[in-house]
């Protein structure tokens, strides 16, 4: 008998919302790995934020406008 699709569940604790909320534990709780993705995800907006304010302010675009190299495609 031929399967639609290549991933097979099994086992005891499979369930449909198991796999649309596998981010929570069985207890409700997120697990960690979703805590560790979510607090390195803050971390990366925040330095691009201050980067971004740091390295770009209205007089260094311009600098970075005018001294491109322009090429018409």
């Amino acid at each position: 008998m031929a399967q639609d699709s290549a991933i097979h569940w099994t086992g005891s604790n499979i369930s449909i919302d198991r796999i649309l909320n596998c981010a929570k534990k069985m207890n409700g709780q997120l697990c960690e790995a979703v805590i560790k993705r979510d607090k390195w995800v803050e971390h990366l907006k925040k330095k691009a934020e201050h980067t971004a304010k740091v390295t770009y302010n209205n007089e260094r675009a311009t600098t970075i406008l005018n001294t491109t190299y322009k090429t018409n495609k």
